[in-house]
């Protein structure tokens, strides 16, 4: 910010520290430090980069006027139209302080600059660029330091003359003249005309035309007529001039044939003696001579007039050498009238010199008269009241400066009252708006709920009942908990159906065909085999064993069958869940996983079915599998996990629903169609025990089931989604109703403690315009108009007191 201009002038160095935004466009309450030698704000679009800039510019040069709202950038989010800039100047610390609140009026402060003591000093914005800116002015300021994006594409940011200026001095050592001599060419001008002039004629037109500019104010209400009457004048005055423009030349030609109608009778006798003439010049013998002039007789006349007037003027001039001649004959000579003949001369020069100062006198006494005259003409003007005391009065400065204050507290009083009328009313709109968006979505609640038949605000009718949550995060917490358990049982579900098929396969050897065959080799052996066995042991024909060696051949391979599709249905299941899937994806899966644990149910009925045989050929034969308990104890734990997991889903639905009964027994009915999930005893019996299988449809109706369940779950999160979101737009609104309803009755008291200042003000005008006599409907505006006047006819008394003065002078000259 420091120029060649302000190292001429002296001007210090001042660098921006802080910067202190209390409101300013979307920035409040916001604190930018500048400590390095060079500060770079950046950021995105919107981020307040030109708001900043506009910012340190209206601190340092004023807030623009309403009409620009973009530059103005009045506070979006509250908070006072201005704020601090904290600056350094040569070690100390002062800090310029300027908001958009206080009124200004011409020539005064405009900001406050205070010092590190605390002192404030109130600065004018000459002053201001002065003391703090090196004599920068806010065009040059804006062309040259602070250029936003939209000015630097203008190419008329560069075309400014002081700009042209300021590099001329940047570029060449002493190139400060062109600017003083610029400034001086500024003040010559000035002296030679301003508008505020102090010429009387000047004035007093100027003083006329502002008395009709006044007029033309108070008569806009009729300024539709006034233009179509100004337009029908321009159309008369066009018509006029062009008659004007001919009205000369059809004045010639009217004067013209005037003068052709009154020469007629003269042209015809003139053309009658000239015939006459012609024929009288035929009639004369021999050659004519040339005849007279016209002038001829005039000339004779005029000569014998100018010989009379020869002779009297000669007989006149003889009188009066003879009135001479006799005077010099009755002559005395006096050698005492002789000597005094200096003093003589002396009185006679005097004689003029008094006659000169009578008809001066007299001059003046006629000016003094005009200017007497115009001075009462000037005080009735002012007010009917008024005398020279009161003029004299009136015209003090002090006076001047008390009335300009009392006139810029009514206009600044009016002006806040006009924005705090305005901020009422937008307030006013803002609440009806708001009003009126909550009446309409409460509207829009109701008729979407009368659509679906629902209560407003109830929740919707659920397939398993009402869900024990009330609140969205519970109600999501629970629903994932579920989901959670679900998937929990259906691994041990599989994992139970696996271990089940394991201890199956372990009950039976597997070459039980072949060994018994070899067993039942006579009578004796097959008696002493049953002997052996006990009462559970049952013995068959030859045949009858050959063809359950083959039915269990066969009820081992369903089996294997059965556990294979198993085992792929427990991956299908468990890899979207450590993938992560959710959606579409996961019910697919899940699907899937049904269908192979369907495909293993029914290869698992078959081998039951197979291995179950005639019972009056049944032989049971002795285990031989050394493993065979470890795995019936798997597949009893794997039950008790289970049962676990069954008892877990149960807690999990108690959670989500008010009554889960209903809906645990339409999700657990998977559990019902799992091949040989009770099979198995607690003592470890074999296939066979407690043998329970349901049809396909019931898993279906599992898998239907808890897709009703899920979709019930998110119609629920939904509309609480959307009476969260109700709530929240509903708290907005009181919210911001509640602002409004605050701001307004701050805005109501600042505009009654306005309105009571207007009045004491409007108040104290009354009482000054009756102590100084004016009329008591004297608005405010028309008081530099009042001064004017006052001024003039101060300058009209001045001028008579000059010539009355110099009439007393000449008066006692004469004396």
């Amino acid at each position: 910010m420091r120029s060649r201009r302000a190292e001429a002038e002296g001007a210090k160095d001042v660098y921006i520290r802080e910067a202190h935004i209390d409101g300013f466009g979307a920035l409040n309450g916001r604190t930018c430090s500048f400590d390095a030698p060079v500060t770079v704000v950046y950021g995105p679009n919107e981020a307040g980069k030109s708001t900043l800039l506009r910012f340190i510019r209206s601190l340092l040069y004023g807030f623009a006027n309403r009409g620009q709202p973009a530059e103005r950038a009045e506070p979006v989010y509250g908070g006072r139209h201005g704020g601090r800039l904290v600056l350094l100047e040569e070690g100390r610390e002062l800090v310029l302080e300027r908001y958009a609140d206080i009124p200004v009026r011409r020539g005064g402060a405009v900001a406050i600059l205070r010092d590190e003591s605390g002192t404030e000093l109130p600065v004018t914005q000459a002053e201001l660029e002065r003391r703090l800116l090196g004599g920068v002015s806010e065009r040059l300021f804006r062309q040259l330091f602070a250029v936003t994006l939209d000015e630097l594409q203008e190419l008329r940011s560069i075309a400014g003359e002081e700009v042209g200026n300021y590099l001329y001095h940047a570029g060449m050592a002493g190139g400060a003249a062109l600017t003083a001599a610029s400034k001086t060419l500024e003040a010559e001008m000035d002296k030679l005309f301003k508008p505020k002039g102090a010429l009387p004629g000047l004035n007093r037109v100027m003083a006329d035309i502002r008395e009709l500019e006044t007029a033309i104010r108070r008569s806009r209400a009729g300024e539709g007529p006034y233009n179509e009457a100004v337009l029908e004048m321009e159309a008369l005055e066009k018509e006029r001039l062009e008659i004007e423009r001919r009205l000369p030349e059809r004045r010639r030609e009217a004067a013209a044939v005037r003068g052709a109608i009154e020469a007629r009778e003269t042209w015809l006798r003139l053309r009658e003696i000239r015939i006459e003439e012609a024929e009288l010049e035929a009639r004369l013998p021999g050659s004519p001579s040339a005849p007279t002039e016209e002038e001829a007789a005039l000339r004779w006349e005029l000569l014998v007039r100018e010989r009379g007037q020869a002779a009297e003027r000669l007989r006149e001039a003889k009188e009066e050498a003879d009135a001479v001649r006799r005077q010099r004959e009755a002559l005395e000579w006096d050698e005492r009238l002789l000597e005094r003949l200096p003093v003589l001369e002396a009185l006679e020069a005097k004689r003029e010199a008094a006659s000169a100062r009578r008809e001066e006198l007299a001059e003046l006494a006629s000016d003094l008269k005009l200017q007497d005259e115009l001075l009462t003409a000037q005080l009735a003007r002012l007010s009917p009241d008024w005398g020279e005391d009161e003029l004299k009065a009136f015209a003090a400065l002090s006076e001047k400066e008390a009335t300009r204050a009392l006139q810029a507290g009514l206009a600044g009083r009016e002006r806040e009252l006009e924005r705090l009328e305005a901020e009422l009313r937008r307030l006013a709109r803002q609440k009806a708006s708001l009003q009126e968006e909550s009446l309409g979505t409460e509207a829009e609640r109701i008729r979407g709920a009368g659509r679906e038949g629902t209560t407003p605000g109830a929740p919707a009718s659920l397939p398993f009942g009402e869900f024990a949550p009330r609140e969205r995060d519970e109600l999501l917490q629970a629903w994932h908990r579920l989901e959670d358990e679900l998937r929990q049982w259906e691994r041990a579900r599989l994992a139970a159906a696996f271990a089940e098929a394991e201890a199956a396969d372990a009950a039976e050897p597997p070459d039980a065909g072949d060994s018994a065959y070899d067993a039942v080799g006579s009578s004796q052996s097959w008696s002493r085999s049953r002997s052996r066995n006990g009462p559970s042991g049952r013995a068959r024909s030859p045949g009858g064993i050959a063809s359950a060696g083959d039915r269990r051949q066969e009820s081992r391979q369903a089996r294997k069958a059965a556990a294979l599709l198993a085992a792929l249905a427990a991956v299908a299941a468990l890899a979207p869940i450590a993938a992560g899937l959710k959606g579409a994806a996961l019910a697919g899966f899940e699907s899937l996983a049904a269908f192979l644990l369907a495909g293993a149910a029914y290869f698992w009925r078959r081998a039951r079915n197979g291995g179950a045989g005639d019972g009056s050929t049944t032989v049971t034969l002795p285990d031989r599998d050394p493993g065979g308990e470890q795995k019936l104890a798997r597949a009893r734990q794997a039950r008790a996990d289970l049962a676990a997991a069954e008892r877990n889903v149960a807690a999990a639905l108690k959670r989500l629903l008010r009554r889960p009964d209903e809906a645990a027994a339409a999700l657990l009915r998977g559990d019902e169609a799992e091949p040989g999930s009770r099979a198995l005893s607690d003592e470890g019996g074999g296939p066979g025990s407690g043998d329970r299988t349901l049809p396909d449809a019931y898993r279906e109706a599992a898998e239907a089931a808890r897709q009703t369940l899920r979709e019930a779950v998110h119609d629920e999160l939904a509309r609480l989604d959307g009476a969260e979101r109700e709530r929240s737009l509903r708290l907005e609104r009181e919210r911001r109703l509640a602002e409004g309803e605050r701001e307004r009755e701050h805005l109501e008291r600042e505009r009654r403690a306005a309105a009571e200042e207007l009045d004491r003000l409007r108040r104290q005008w009354q009482a000054w315009l009756a102590e100084r006599k004016l009329p008591p409907g004297l608005p405010p505006e028309l008081l530099p108009e009042l001064f004017q006047l006052a001024e003039q006819a101060l300058q009209t008394q001045r001028q008579r007191a000059r010539l009355a003065e110099r009439a007393a002078s000449l008066r006692a000259g004469l004396a």
